[in-house]
């Protein structure tokens, strides 16, 4: 069995090394989630917008990287508006902005939507 040698300073560093490896990972696979469902909806889809619904409770991870993923986002989409916003499903099943609504709202939920209108 062939073994490398790891000093004490590199045993320091490998939680964090796993623990940013795994971040990596789920931004990218996150990233890549929205980006194929954004495509597709571009190709089959009758609107210009794309919504990507964010669960608090599912995707804590993706709250702290949003600056990342956005950004990752915006380079996929570089003629696109990408951004996180706060929206509500209207009466109408529509979701809106809760910036452009001053009463009536449902249920808010965060939402990263690419618009290429």
């Amino acid at each position: 069995m062939d073994h490398t040698p790891i000093s004490r300073e590199s045993m320091r560093g490998l939680k964090a090394e796993a623990i940013e490896a795994a971040r990596i990972i789920h931004v990218n696979q996150k990233v890549d989630q929205i980006y194929h469902n954004t495509v597709h909806n571009a190709r089959y889809g009758d609107g210009a917008t794309s919504y990507a619904l964010l669960l608090h409770y599912n995707d804590i991870y993706t709250f702290k990287n949003m600056p990342e993923i956005i950004q990752k986002l915006q380079s996929l989409f570089p003629d696109c508006s990408v951004e996180k916003k706060k929206m509500f499903q209207g009466r109408d099943g529509i979701l809106k902005d809760i910036s452009e609504v001053s009463e009536g709202r449902g249920n808010i939920m965060d939402y990263i939507v690419i618009d290429w209108s």
